[in-house]
Parts: structure tokens; sequence; C-alpha cells
């Protein structure tokens, strides 16, 4: 039991330096792949004040008895549109792209 409170409490240490806005801070504790979310928005330069909102989608098999993939829809202030970021049930990326007028150097668009 003391591995696993300490365990957390590194995560959660490792967590708040790793985040460095409230909205970035939100989703990340709410979300089950909020840490990789972190990573590929970092990845990706993108500029924390221009986001306005983050939108986590749980894609379900056919059946609807086992979670397939979550998608993070990344909505800003400064384009209509969305960066679309995939991850996997091992919250691993998978598909990452930009709709309408978003655009983002070397992620395609729809």
């Amino acid at each position: 039991m003391r591995f696993y409170v300490t365990a957390t409490v590194r995560l959660l240490v490792l967590s708040v330096f790793l985040i460095s806005s409230p909205l970035i801070a939100s989703f990340a504790a709410g979300s089950k792949c909020g840490m990789q979310m972190e990573t590929e928005l970092s990845r990706l330069e993108i500029d924390r004040d221009t986001i306005s909102e983050i939108s986590t989608v749980n894609i379900y098999s056919r059946s609807g008895a086992m979670l397939e993939r979550l998608e993070s829809w990344v909505s800003f202030n400064n384009c209509k549109g969305n960066l679309v970021l995939e991850f996997n049930r091992q919250c691993q990326i998978g598909d990452v792209y930009t709709t309408y007028s978003c655009s983002i150097p070397g992620v395609k668009n729809y």
C-alpha cells in the first residue's frame, strides 16, 4: 500500500511541474491521457495562451463494452477549427490533424 501512495504522489508532483496553464492542468487531471496530450502539445510547440477549450471524446467498440481510443479536440482563439489528437487505450499517440482554418506546421489539415 505504501508504494502505491508514494507512486501516486510522485506522479502528482510531476504533473504539476509539467503542466503550465490552468486549462491544460484541469484537462490533464480529468483525462486518462492528459500527460500524453501535454507532451504532444509541447512537441508541436503550441502556445497555451491560444487554446480556448479542450474536449475529450471516448470512442468505444461497437458493442460498447470496451474503450478503443480517445480523441482530444483542441479549440483555439486564433482560428476556426481544431487540433485533433487521437490516443489508443494505452495513451500512445496515433493520428494528429487539424480541421478548417487551423493549421500547424507539419500537421495534416482536413
